[in-house]
């Protein structure tokens, strides 16, 4: 998965931090003018990610029927 570049805001960057908190979700800060921040999915979160989108998947199919 391609890391997110995205200035984030208010709701947004307390969620970020707590996934980042999680380990979840990495965080890396370049340090340009202005700081270029990255996210990206840490080892963990990938191996959350993948049976959650099965699982979704499922659901999604089952309700459409």
């Amino acid at each position: 998965m391609e890391p997110h570049r995205r200035a984030q805001r208010g709701g947004d960057g307390r969620r970020l931090r707590a996934l980042v908190a999680d380990g979840l979700i990495r965080r890396r800060v370049e340090p340009t003018t202005p700081p270029q921040v990255t996210y990206g999915l840490t080892e963990f979160g990938r191996d959350v990610g993948e049976p959650l989108t099965e699982l979704f998947d499922r659901i999604t199919r089952r309700l459409a029927d």
